[in-house]
């Protein structure tokens, strides 16, 4: 990092990246105070940042989230100022790392970090040699370039279009120009834009199931066996590489996918994302206050006597012991609501809606009352034999329904993911099975 920042702000950045937010905090807060507008807004983001994981560290999440979403919508409109202090950091990593911390399990995270900028050359280095071409040709026009380009392509900030103007990533008339050049008549305007450059998820053309879409969000069917977003040992390959793909090709700039929840890897089934800061603002929220519902199928070993009913039992983490979550007096509360869906000789297909929001809820609580869900590797006691039988690499769970209400308009949204092909196989074979 550049010797010719404050020496506060460098130790800010290495104690948090220590994980010593408090004291961060304090010297941010130092620099804020005498900090005038977007400077000032900027640096106040990163201390609500700051103060947030120190409270998520002394086990206050309620409080912690709250001060999360207000740092981020400030630290999200950092890449359309120029400033030294923003440009030491590279904000869009620290916000997807941000947005992963808060999403992934007390046990499973990662600790953000503020990391320097990369270098232009050395980040287009590493992306995708996709670009998107932009071609303009210019009618009674007196405008200067970067304005032009700002005003046909307003989802790019300012600062980045200069910086693509000096980089030859803009052209006039087949040649590069200055920022400052005056626009004439006729003039050939192209832009090339490299796909990645926004985001920190690398686009990747994963074929993707999409259920519902608009400008501020999209609802896929992720298929069994992928993951929702890299993490410290798989960095590619994931739904958010292939939704960075689709909203290039689709939109034609880049979106960061919003991440609002998430399935595990076997779990199949739809998944919303935003592709707006206000939509994931306001998902966030219902999720946050369940007011969305979700309705998962589960083939599960066992037959299951009552119709329906509840499981209410705590969930936390252990990590001297295997599986780590698991449920415990001091775990945070979790409930499961059941319906049987059909018996068969051996197994229950079950409907099964989260009440709260525990990592492995609906795979810990179905082994809790003696009806592990089939294909389950980590909380089963034992193989079901239809694993063997059909060669089963996958648990037989699906996020089936997915309803909320929609961030801008407030309708209704119902989408609902077909049961994917192995389950629908397993299902026929019992139901064969079951009518001899």
């Amino acid at each position: 990092m550049s010797a010719s920042l404050p020496h506060k702000y460098l130790e800010a950045i290495e104690l948090f990246n220590r994980g010593e937010y408090l004291e961060s905090h304090e010297l941010l807060e130092d620099l804020w105070r005498p900090a005038e507008g977007v400077v000032r807004n900027f640096l106040q983001g990163l201390i609500q940042v700051a103060v947030a994981l120190h409270h998520e560290s002394r086990g206050n999440a309620t409080g912690a989230r709250g001060l999360y979403e207000r740092g981020r919508r400030r630290l999200a409109s950092a890449p359309e100022i120029e400033s030294d202090l923003l440009l030491a950091i590279d904000v869009d990593r620290l916000l997807d790392q941000l947005e992963l911390f808060f999403l992934t399990a007390d046990g499973e995270r990662i600790a953000p970090q503020m990391v320097p900028r990369e270098a232009e050359h050395d980040r287009k280095s590493m992306l995708s040699t996709e670009k998107l071409q932009f071609e303009f040709v210019i009618g009674e026009e007196s405008l200067r370039l970067d304005q032009f380009v700002c005003r046909e392509l307003p989802r790019i900030s300012q600062t980045r279009v200069r910086r693509m103007i000096a980089e030859s990533d803009v052209l006039v008339n087949d040649a590069p120009s200055l920022k400052g050049y005056k626009l004439k008549s006729d003039d050939r305007v192209v832009v090339s834009v490299h796909a990645a450059d926004k985001s920190s998820a690398t686009p990747e053309p994963i074929p993707l199931d999409v259920l519902y879409e608009d400008r501020d969000l999209i609802v896929v069917d992720k298929p069994q066996g992928l993951l929702v977003h890299p993490n410290h040992i798989e960095k590619s390959g994931t739904l958010t590489n292939g939704l960075a793909w689709h909203f290039w090709k689709t939109e034609g700039e880049a979106i960061r996918p919003g991440l609002v929840h998430r399935l595990d890897r076997q779990t199949s089934g739809a998944i919303v994302v935003a592709k707006t800061a206000r939509a994931h603002r306001t998902l966030s929220k219902h999720f946050r206050e369940r007011w969305v519902k979700k309705v998962y199928l589960a083939l599960v070993s066992g037959i299951v006597g009552p119709e329906r009913g509840e499981i209410d039992a705590p969930i936390g983490s252990n990590p001297t012991t295997w599986p780590r979550w698991q449920v415990m007096e001091s775990g945070r509360a979790a409930k499961t609501s059941y319906r049987v869906r059909r018996r068969f000789a051996a197994h229950t297909l079950l409907e099964l809606e989260p009440l709260t929001g525990r990592t492995h809820q609906l795979r810990i609580h179905c082994a809790l009352i003696g009806h592990p869900i089939v294909g389950d590797t980590v909380y089963a006691p034992s193989a079901d034999p239809i694993v063997h039988q059909q060669r089963l690499k996958v648990q037989l769970l699906h996020a089936w329904q997915l309803q909320f209400r929609h961030p801008a308009t407030n309708e209704e949204i119902r989408c609902e993911a077909p049961i994917p092909a192995v389950m629908q196989w397993v299902l026929k074979s019992l139901t064969e099975e079951a009518e001899k």
